[in-house]
């Protein structure tokens, strides 16, 4: 038997599902295509931060729109939806990734953010995500890189910015 490494898989499912949060959103409000996602773990496992590259440049309001509507979608604690669609009706549905993969495609809904193809774990509510801040931008390969922290991570993050990470450790 196994055992689940709690504070791991807590930060890798509240940035996982952040990524799909941030991702979703930069589709829906400004068409961009998600063309990378990378998550950078601490040693012990933890996520110190996620990118996710997008196929356009986006505009510093256009980030602070999409962070500040994924806020808002973390607090409406919407339902994560994950199901296996049959073949016959996956060609009728709009969702933004994977839609070369054939077989069993599994669908991850958050309704009025996202609809993608995804293996992955996620919360069965974005609430559980706690916050999502976007901490950095860059100009990537014609679009944008956009650096992103979620939940624990986020507080982590703006902690050691206010010289508070002694905090955390207790």
């Amino acid at each position: 038997c196994g055992e689940v490494d709690a504070a791991p898989r807590l930060s890798r499912m509240q940035n996982h599902t952040g990524e799909h949060i941030i991702s979703g959103l930069a589709h829906r409000l400004f068409g961009c295509e998600n063309r990378g996602f990378h998550m950078s773990e601490n040693g012990d496992g933890t996520v110190q931060f996620v990118t996710v590259d997008t196929d356009r440049e986006l505009t510093e309001e256009a980030i602070c729109d999409i962070e500040t509507a994924a806020n808002e979608s973390i607090m409406k604690n919407i339902p994560v939806v994950c199901r296996f669609p049959l073949t016959d009706e996956l060609g009728s549905i709009a969702y933004r990734s994977k839609k070369a993969l054939t077989g069993p495609v599994r669908l991850v809904g958050i309704d009025g953010v996202d609809l993608c193809a995804c293996c992955a774990p996620h919360f069965g509510r974005t609430g559980s995500v706690g916050a999502l801040r976007i901490i950095d931008s860059m100009r990537y390969k014609g679009g944008m890189r956009l650096t992103a922290v979620a939940g624990m991570s986020a507080l982590r993050d703006e902690r050691s910015k206010l010289g508070q990470l002694a905090l955390i450790s207790r």
